[in-house]
């Protein structure tokens, strides 16, 4: 008894410094993807898929926010959200897709099914991240609040774009 309390005091004090950091890559995230240009940072071999440095700050918040849920013991209440056990069929039935494309009909690289696949997880994860951080009606103000400010500047570069010749910049993706 006395030792699951000591293994479990540590991480409770963890948890703040979690949320904390989640906090701040979701922000990040809200400012980074939008703004930053579509740039790759690697090209995959064989096929015009691109990681690009999105893709490796979304990963890295994923994984601290896995490591959050995981020790926080929120991923059975995760699990239980229908909202969450829909996503998850999605996600079984694009694996599905993948597969069938690959292998049955063979219209379909493996590796670019996967890629594909992938991306399409990476970008709807985003929903019960935002919505497992957000604790209090502030933390929702200051993401409403980026928000915003990125609608704003997006629209107003391309009204430059279009009124005041502001460059276009095409990253063929």
């Amino acid at each position: 008894f006395w030792e699951s309390r000591s293994t479990q005091k540590p991480m409770q004090k963890l948890l703040p410094i979690f949320e904390n950091v989640l906090f701040w890559a979701v922000l990040i995230l809200i400012l980074f993807i939008p703004l930053y240009l579509k740039f790759p940072l690697f090209g995959v071999g064989g096929s015009f898929v691109s990681i690009r440095l999105e893709d490796v700050l979304i990963a890295s918040t994923y994984l601290i926010w896995g490591i959050y849920l995981i020790y926080s013991g929120r991923i059975k209440e995760l699990m239980k959200d229908r909202l969450m056990q829909v996503i998850l069929a999605f996600f079984f039935i694009g694996a599905v897709s993948v597969f069938s494309s690959s292998f049955l009909t063979k219209t379909t690289a493996l590796h670019l099914g996967i890629f594909h696949w992938a991306r399409r997880i990476e970008i709807l994860m985003l929903l019960p991240l935002v919505a497992t951080v957000i604790n209090k009606k502030r933390q929702a103000y200051v993401y409403l609040g980026a928000l915003s400010l990125v609608v704003f500047l997006v629209n107003f570069y391309a009204l430059g774009q279009r009124f005041l010749d502001f460059p276009a910049v095409s990253t063929t993706n």
